[in-house]
């Protein structure tokens, strides 16, 4: 599950400059997130740090940029799973803004999240019922998946296999319409994961790294 990261990624570190007399424990070359993180988890253990970064700024891809009354955000904006030091650190640090994405409501109102179908046909009222059902069950998969009991140690996509064929068994849907119309919603939804994270397929990504 992906947490998403509030407002700007404000850090207050003292770094010092680096000379040939500096003592130092270790050097964290770039002051990104990973960097921070891991200079950070030594300070507090009483090493000495020095972080050195090619850029005036710290943040490394995690970049707000003011843009009128707001910010852009030109980097990442999540942290990916709760198993790893950086979700530790953007925790303990009061950075996390959510757990996850939203499920988007489907339907013909403003407000809403408007579906048609390839040939530009919007779906009518019983359809989006049904998509709003098979898309709730999904986004409650992609929420369980970070602490699901991965006994089998099956991949995200076998996970997400798993999930549309339980739909389908547990909501005893038998007519071919509605079968293909949840494994339309499914293939949606893999298509946004496999964007999202740069993946040509699920099947080779792990649950602890998603």
């Amino acid at each position: 599950m992906r947490f998403f990261i509030s407002g700007l990624f404000f850090v207050v570190l003292t770094i010092t400059a680096v000379t040939a007399n500096s003592a130092v424990d270790v050097v964290v070359i770039g002051a990104g997130a990973s960097g921070i993180t891991a200079a950070s988890g030594l300070l507090k253990q009483g090493y000495r740090v020095k972080i050195l970064d090619a850029e005036n700024r710290i943040g490394g891809r995690l970049h707000s940029v003011p843009y009128g009354n707001g910010f852009v955000e030109l980097g990442g904006q999540a942290v990916w799973g709760q198993n790893n030091t950086l979700y530790d650190y953007v925790r303990d640090e009061d950075l996390i803004a959510g757990g996850g994405p939203v499920p988007v409501p489907i339907g013909n109102a403003p407000g809403v999240a408007n579906l048609a179908d390839i040939g530009g046909e919007i779906k009518d009222e019983r359809e989006l019922a049904q998509i709003n059902h098979v898309w709730a069950a999904l986004h409650g998969a992609l929420v369980n998946l970070d602490t699901f009991n991965n006994t089998n140690n099956i991949s995200v996509g076998e996970y997400f296999d798993n999930a549309i064929a339980d739909y389908i068994k547990n909501n005893n849907i038998t007519d071919p319409g509605t079968v293909v119309l949840a494994q339309t919603v499914y293939d949606y939804v893999v298509r946004m994961l496999k964007t999202e994270d740069g993946l040509d397929s699920l099947h080779v990504s792990h649950p602890r790294l998603h």
